[in-house]
């Protein structure tokens, strides 16, 4: 399935099919994206916290961060893969078209 973050609505109310555990425990590869450290807001800090108890929970899984940023940010910590301008179209589609180019299985979007 690819990944829209662009052109992709959001629906209440779609049934989806229930996830049994045998489907959830095959999940190796998660994708978080939001903002994140060394920014200082809310959401910057659920995104880390969300990151290190997906980790504590499950130490075998990759969970690497998509840092969305107001400006280019040179300094960050060593999960974050990639570095978007949050304002930026093209660079969202950009993040949209290296997710479903990598083996990320889950994207957890803040």
């Amino acid at each position: 399935m690819q990944l829209n973050l662009l052109e992709t609505g959001f629906s209440r109310g779609v049934d989806r099919p229930a996830k049994s555990g045998a489907a959830v425990a095959g999940i190796s590869r998660v994708a978080i994206v939001g903002s994140y450290a060394p920014r200082w807001c809310g959401i910057a800090t659920f995104t880390q916290d969300l990151r290190e108890a997906l980790l504590a929970s499950r130490p075998s899984l990759w969970a690497s961060v998509a840092m969305m940023a107001e400006e280019s940010c040179s300094l960050h910590p060593a999960e974050v893969e990639y570095v978007v301008a949050e304002r930026e179209r093209a660079a969202c589609r950009g993040l949209r078209d290296a997710l479903n180019e990598s083996d990320t299985q889950v994207v957890s979007l803040q």
